[in-house]
């Protein structure tokens, strides 16, 4: 079940069932490869956003203590750079 997580990731990427990326031949073994790595891959998109709520690893526009972004960016060490774009919008 493994190989099936990546796989679904290349057939969304491409726009593409898994069954024709592989070249299956036969509709019944198609359908049933392409609704067995849809599940995989669901399952593991599910796992994902469920540890993320678990282990709440969304980062915090501000943190408590710091008067804004940029104070809280300089005390870890990334300031915040401004970038003019000039008119062109060739930077």
């Amino acid at each position: 079940m493994g190989n099936l997580v990546p796989l679904h990731l290349l057939g969304e990427a491409y726009g593409k069932r898994p069954s024709d990326i592989l070249g299956v031949a036969n509709t019944w073994a198609a359908y049933q490869l392409d609704m067995a790595t849809l599940l995989a891959g669901r399952n593991a998109e599910r796992e994902r956003i469920e540890k993320g709520r678990k282990s709440n690893d969304a980062v915090p526009t501000k943190p408590k203590g710091f008067k804004s972004a940029e104070e809280w960016s300089m005390a870890l060490g990334a300031p915040i750079r401004k970038v003019k774009i000039p008119e062109s919008g060739i930077w």
